[in-house]
């Protein structure tokens, strides 16, 4: 379990010590820092290639839709019901992943965008600080980046591409952003030991997560959100060339 010295997870803070308050510590640090420094650029990295994978297939149009936007905000509602369900106990805290599997899902749905809007959301709803904090912020990179992943290898073709793409998001957040806001609140995110103590009572959620995205296969994303714009424009199965000639117009001797 996490030490005294590190944050929990799931823990709430004062009203005083918000996003921007965090963020302004993470940002005077970092030119004296160099993990600082590289872990935030590599996390801006990932923001930018993650929202710049899905606007270029425009995923914030499916979003933006009666049926996308219903989507999101039950998976919102979802999610924080969930949260308050579990509410501040162990369990709550070895499931703070799980919690977040309505959100999962809408990014692997509609993209990037519907990840970042759901990540800010939900952040709105759950935190009790005056504004989201570094783990919520960490958390919108996650979405983000498994919006991206779900463009392709998609999970409406690949049943195991959407827990993939979550424990690669999920790795891939948590080792860059999440890992600055580890070195900012307790100054050695350059250790092992500091990041199991942090990620060892999520590994049970996450894990589950991943199986109950496993669960969900193809045929689900097709029926559930027909109207994303991350669609694969073609399948394996449908892939084929085209005829160069139409068989009514086709020579006897070609038939």
């Amino acid at each position: 379990m996490p030490t005294s010295s590190i944050p929990e997870p799931n823990a709430r803070r004062p009203v005083l010590d918000s996003g921007v308050a965090d963020l302004a510590r993470v940002l005077s640090a970092a030119g004296r820092d160099p993990f600082l420094l590289y872990t935030l650029l590599a996390a801006l990295f990932l923001l930018a290639v993650s929202l710049w994978g899905g606007w270029r297939r425009r995923d914030f149009l499916g979003v933006l839709r009666p049926r996308g936007l219903l989507a999101l905000t039950l998976a919102v509602l979802a999610g924080f019901g969930l949260t308050w369900l579990l509410g501040d106990t162990e369990t709550a805290l070895e499931l703070t992943v799980l919690s977040r599997w309505p959100l999962y899902l809408v990014a692997l749905a509609y993209g990037p965008s519907a990840g970042l809007l759901a990540a800010l959301l939900f952040a709105a709803f759950a935190t009790r600080a005056s504004l989201p904090g570094l783990p919520e912020l960490v958390l919108a990179l996650e979405l983000t980046v498994l919006g991206w992943f779900a463009i392709a290898p998609s999970p409406r073709v690949h049943r195991w591409a959407g827990p993939l793409g979550l424990l690669l998001a999920y790795a891939l957040a948590w080792g860059t952003g999440g890992s600055a806001m580890l070195h900012t609140l307790t100054g050695n995110g350059t250790r092992w030991a500091t990041q199991w103590s942090f990620h060892a009572p999520l590994l049970p959620g996450l894990l589950a997560s991943a199986l109950l995205l496993l669960a969900v296969g193809p045929g689900f994303y097709r029926r559930a959100f027909p109207d994303s714009w991350i669609i694969p424009r073609s399948s394996p199965a449908t892939d084929l060339p085209e005829p160069s000639v139409a068989p009514s117009e086709a020579q006897p001797d070609q038939l």
